[in-house]
This record gives structure tokens, C-alpha cells and sequence, in this order.
């Protein structure tokens, strides 16, 4: 059985700011992270949060600038073991509270991948 790839894309919502909001997504992650299911199944986890730091090279490439991100990243063990993860009942509670908070699933995006890996 193959591991799964999942990446969740959460822009920042307006009335907060990146570091407020990428504080409030780990300690929601935190959270389901810490629940007995996930941690049967899941492999491996990280949270990326946008910066400034490269905009001016960026912006000389013609893109435009960041805009306050957090991106998910979490290998599971199988499509099973992340459909029990995605249904339990207590980390739907979790992120049916952190969407009321925080409005987490306002212009995000959440799938899986397959991952292509070259050196």
C-alpha cells in the first residue's frame, strides 16, 4: 500500500495577520495532531508560512508578491488512514470551530498529491 500525499493552501483571512494566523493553524494542528487516530496514521507533517523575504526577487521575475499563506504538508500511511483521520468526529469538531474562528477555509484549497521527487 502506497502513502498518501495531502497539502492544504490557506490564504490569511483580512482581519489577521500572517503571524496570527499561521499561529492559530498550528495550534489547530497541534490539536489534531495530538488525537489518538492521527497519530496511528500519519508519517510525517509541516506547516510552511509565507514571508517576505524573497519579494523583491520575485517581483524583478514579473510575479507579484506573496500574500500571507500557510501550507500544509502530511504524508499518511493510506487513502484509509487519511479518510479515518478526515472523519472523526472529533477533529471534524476541531476544524468546524477553527472555521467559525478564523474563517480557516475562506479561499483555501485542500488535496492530495503525487509527489515526483528528482535531486
Amino acid at each position: 500500500m502506497s502513502t498518501v500525499h495531502a497539502v492544504g493552501i490557506y490564504k490569511c483571512p483580512s482581519h489577521l495577520t500572517t503571524a496570527a494566523f499561521a499561529q492559530k493553524v498550528e495550534a489547530v494542528m497541534d490539536a489534531i495532531l495530538a488525537a489518538p487516530v492521527t497519530q496511528r496514521h500519519i508519517l510525517k507533517y509541516e506547516l510552511l508560512v509565507s514571508n517576505e523575504d524573497g519579494d523583491g526577487h520575485i517581483q524583478n521575475l514579473g510575479m507579484p508578491s506573496h500574500q500571507g499563506t500557510v501550507i500544509i504538508v502530511a504524508e499518511w500511511a493510506s487513502q484509509k488512514a487519511l479518510t479515518e483521520v478526515a472523519t472523526d468526529p472529533g477533529l471534524v469538531q476541531i476544524l468546524a470551530r477553527a472555521k467559525e474562528e478564523f474563517n480557516i477555509h475562506l479561499d483555501s484549497s485542500t488535496f492530495t498529491v503525487d509527489v515526483i521527487r528528482k535531486k
